[in-house]
């Protein structure tokens, strides 16, 4: 879940800290990778000393960690409530890409993070808690599972592949298109024209009939 504001001033201090260090990290992160980014740039990019760095995280990979995972629970968040705005499936993929591509597009660069992380993209194997980032990547599959198994049970989905198809295949085409809508921003369309543009695809496939 996203971390709350604090109330107290001191801890509030402490909590804008972190997030300077984070936001200037992973600006870092999304242009360089993780083995190309140092923690000297971190701190000259925060405009903190490196041992105020320290004071917040102990490694790199505690950095790279904080981002990834909170905009994993930022998915799972959105995931959760867009089950309960809605009833029915198609009302449901609306709310959630929706959503998913404002998040994107507020927060380029800790979505591009973790878009190279769940992919594989970066080659690198970054020492983080895989398990709590799997439970988290579970929850989130198991809010699409329970939501688009009525769909495909009633045929509204495709039954020559299996559910579990269905749902990477809606995986796949939502996230990797607002990664490359946000990393090769080249369009004039709007960010409601190209959420409508995947919400077309996801309902009527690429070619126009």
């Amino acid at each position: 879940m996203t971390e709350e504001i604090p109330t107290t001033r001191k801890e509030r201090e402490r909590f804008f800290r972190k997030q300077e260090i984070l936001n200037a990290a992973k600006k870092i992160f999304a242009h360089k990778g993780f083995a190309n980014t140092t923690l000297d740039e971190i701190a000259e990019s925060s405009e903190f000393g490196k041992g105020t760095l320290y004071n917040y995280f102990q490694r790199k990979e505690d950095i790279y960690e904080s981002i990834v995972m909170e905009v994993a629970n930022r998915i799972v968040t959105a995931a959760k409530t867009a089950d309960q705005e809605t009833t029915d499936y198609d009302a449901f993929i609306r709310s959630f890409v929706t959503k998913i591509f404002m998040d994107g597009y507020q927060d380029p660069d800790g979505f591009r993070v973790y878009v190279r992380e769940i992919s594989g993209l970066s080659f690198e194997t970054i020492d983080i808690n895989r398990e709590v980032f799997y439970n988290t990547k579970m929850e989130f599959f198991q809010i699409l599972m329970e939501r688009f198994k009525p769909g495909y049970e009633t045929g509204a989905l495709r039954r020559n592949i299996s559910l579990d198809e269905n749902i990477a295949y809606f995986i796949h085409l939502v996230f990797p298109y607002l990664q490359y809508s946000i990393s090769c921003p080249h369009s004039s369309a709007s960010l409601a024209e190209k959420t409508e543009l995947v919400l077309s695809v996801i309902h009527n496939g690429f070619l126009i009939k």
